[in-house]
C-alpha cells in the first residue's frame, strides 16, 4: 500500500498518511521543528539516529523565501534551550556566529529537513538577503532622530 501512494506522488508532503507517519524509515536522521518564540521564527534541531530523537541545537530563522515550489531559508544557530551532550555543542564561536543558507522541506510528522543548495542558488539567496538588510538599515537610518550640531 505504501509503495503504491508513493508511485502516486513524489513529494511526501502532498499525501497526507506519508505526512503522518514514515512506516519505511526513509527520512533523514537529522531533522528540525518549527517554533516562534517573541515572533522570531526558530529551528530546532534533532538527532533521531539512535532510539529517540535527542535535541541537539537551535537556530534562527533570518530569511525565507520560496521560488517554484522550492523553499529557502538563512539561518544561524543561537544559545540552546536544553542541554546538549558534549560530543553535539559547538565546536567554535565561529559556529555560532556562522549563517547556513539551505532548501527546506516538510517531512512526516511535523518535521522539517534540509537540503544543501547549488553555488548558484546559495549566491542568489544571499543576495536577496543581503539586498533586504540594505533596505531595512536605509530605512532604520531615515527613521532615526538626526543629530544636531552645537
Amino acid at each position: 500500500m505504501i509503495e503504491t501512494l508513493k508511485h502516486k506522488s513524489k513529494d511526501p508532503s502532498v499525501n497526507l498518511l506519508l505526512r503522518l507517519m514514515d512506516l519505511d524509515g526513509s527520512s533523514p536522521d537529522i531533522f528540525y521543528m518549527m517554533d516562534e518564540i517573541d515572533r522570531v521564527q526558530i529551528l530546532r534541531r534533532y538527532d533521531w539516529s539512535g532510539q529517540l530523537p535527542q535535541y541537539t541545537g537551535t537556530y534562527e530563522v533570518l530569511y525565507k523565501t520560496d521560488e517554484r515550489d522550492h523553499f529557502y531559508l538563512i539561518m544561524r544557530r543561537i544559545a540552546n534551550e536544553m542541554s546538549v551532550a558534549p560530543h553535539l555543542m559547538p565546536l567554535s564561536d565561529e559556529e555560532m556566529k556562522s549563517y547556513i543558507a539551505v532548501e527546506y522541506y516538510p517531512g512526516t510528522q511535523g518535521r522539517i529537513f534540509t537540503r544543501a543548495l547549488s553555488e548558484e542558488t546559495m549566491k542568489r539567496i544571499i543576495n536577496e538577503y543581503i539586498a533586504k538588510e540594505n533596505r531595512k538599515n536605509k530605512i532604520r537610518r531615515l527613521m532615526a532622530p538626526k543629530k544636531s550640531r552645537d
